[in-house]
């Protein structure tokens, strides 16, 4: 009886791009591979398995191992840790994404010996490929699945290529009876991945994780939409609930989320992009008595509308909520206009509506928990408390502003000279023993004690984001000088943090005057 043999599939034939370039020099029969192809080449080799089966029975020889053994196998295997990058492409960029996920793939592979979250890579990584020159703004590793630096040679990277866009629209607002009157937008529509976005992911810091968590829940509900789950076995509204105090960053938290997503599924699951809708929420109640349930079912209608695109993410975003989901129990008492019930009942019902479009996903943020209606947070698959800042957080909040400041120059003098050389926050301890070098080291490592024992104070007073963000343009307005040394900077963030302590026992006390000094 005859040898049989079981031959491999033969291998992918090479894609047929009209731009792909020569990104390396490798040698092949005195020709040189290119940089996609060295990519292809490696994924072949691993393929390309020829087993000899031989035997004296007739009957189809067997399989090698079955799919039970194989998956028993996995399970026993550890599998790479997935790193996340980031590749943003150039405004005019027609090249298809598969070559950058091919080329960058390849280029990290080779270039790489360990891998940092949150590192991002300059063009001088891949001044050898004219591809990526001509078509490539940026590469940023976003995110590895397990922390610390991990091994180049023993991660998975998984390339997400995009672009942002400028564009967006409105959903106008009021009713038929409203034609002849201005009324407020209803709705903004902002086309994601967009570039008043882009980058505010990076410069939100929260403490335990919070961002990491938000973003696998968003994940994990398109996961389960796409795998058709039963809702009624197991439960998925896809609506998260961020609420906290004022000036935490639970609107832009909203944003980058949106943003994030839109990155991650830009050339794959949604080749038709993604869609970010702002609903106003105080444009949705009417002047006229039983008319606000109409607004809603208007402006939700829209929503449907970029629904009915499957090719399409849509990320709805319900700012401060509590406006149109009030407690229905405070107004039955009285305390509420009937109308809102109406605006109620509404939400809820446009709400479960959504529910039977896998691309749709609702963002909510509220101050004021407590008055939202019960109904509406027990539909909330994941409730998240955004707080003020930890000191740690509120330092690299600061530390960023220096270093924004110091590459800004008014006519040949910089902001603030060496405002990029402030230490990070494990270094800038009072008492530390360091060997300074120069006068200029030491005066820095000064300022970098000035500024943790200022974060310090920032969360003593439970500052806000949103205040440690604007505190350098207070700070400047207090100098009185366009540039200044980096001591008189901070003696300027000091006085201007105390000040801001002062006005908030001010408005604690409700009478906005002067507390009478003993």
């Amino acid at each position: 009886m005859p040898s049989r043999i079981l031959r491999a599939p033969p291998p992918p034939r090479r894609p047929k791009y009209d731009d792909v370039d020569m990104i390396f020099t490798p040698v092949a029969n005195g020709r040189r591979i290119s940089g996609g192809m060295q990519a292809i080449i490696g994924l072949v080799e691993e393929m390309q398995t020829v087993v000899d089966v031989v035997g004296p029975s007739s009957e189809p020889a067997s399989e090698v191992g079955s799919d039970e053994e194989s998956s028993d196998e996995e399970e026993d295997g550890e599998a790479e840790p997935i790193v996340h990058v980031e590749v943003r492409l150039q405004p005019d960029s027609r090249i298809r994404p598969e070559l950058i996920i091919a080329q960058v793939t390849y280029l990290l592979q080779a270039q790489l010996k360990w891998v940092y979250a949150g590192e991002e890579f300059t063009s001088d990584l891949w001044e050898q490929s004219s591809v990526l020159l001509d078509n490539v703004e940026r590469i940023f590793v976003s995110e590895t699945e397990q922390p610390g630096p991990l091994k180049g040679d023993e991660v998975e990277y998984d390339v997400h290529v995009y672009k942002t866009s400028n564009e967006g629209s409105v959903i106008e607002g009021g009713l038929e009876e409203d034609e002849d009157e201005d009324c407020p937008t209803a709705a903004t529509v902002i086309t994601l991945p967009s570039a008043e976005v882009e980058g505010l992911w990076e410069n939100l810091i929260y403490e335990g994780g919070i961002k990491e968590r938000l973003l696998r829940y968003m994940d994990t509900s398109l996961v389960f939409a796409d795998c058709e789950i039963d809702t009624n076995v197991i439960s998925s509204n896809r609506l998260a609930l961020m609420y906290g105090p004022a000036g935490t960053g639970k609107t832009s938290l909203c944003r980058a989320l949106a943003h994030k997503l839109a990155i991650r599924y830009a050339s794959d699951k949604y080749p038709n992009g993604a869609k970010l809708i702002e609903i106003n929420s105080h444009s949705l109640f009417s002047k006229w008595f039983s008319e606000s349930g109409k607004l809603v079912q208007k402006v939700f209608d829209q929503v449907q509308f970029y629904l009915s695109d499957p090719g399409c993410l849509v990320v709805v975003m319900i700012d401060e909520v509590e406006s149109i989901a009030t407690s229905r129990a405070a107004a039955m008492k009285g305390t509420e206009p009937g109308d809102a019930v109406r605006v109620v009942n509404a939400i809820l019902t446009q709400l479960d509506r959504l529910k039977s479009h896998p691309n749709a996903l609702v963002l909510a943020t509220s101050n004021l928990v407590g008055g939202i209606d019960a109904a509406f947070v027990d539909r909330a698959d994941i409730k998240q408390f955004i707080g003020p800042p930890p000191p740690e957080a509120i330092y690299w909040i600061l530390l960023s502003t220096f270093k924004e400041l110091s590459k800004r120059k008014f006519g040949s003098e910089r902001l603030a000279p060496h405002g990029d050389k402030l230490l990070p926050w494990k270094e800038a301890v009072p008492g530390l023993r360091i060997e300074h070098k120069t006068r200029r080291d030491e005066r820095i490592w000064l300022s970098s004690v000035e500024l943790r024992k200022l974060a310090l104070r920032c969360h003593e007073i439970q500052a806000s984001g949103r205040f440690l963000r604007r505190l350098p343009k207070l700070a400047h307005v207090r100098l009185g000088r366009r540039a200044a040394r980096l001591g008189l900077w901070m003696e300027a963030f000091a006085a201007e943090v105390e000040h801001e302590a002062e006005n908030q026992g001010y408005i604690a006390r409700g009478d906005g005057k002067r507390a009478r000094e003993e």
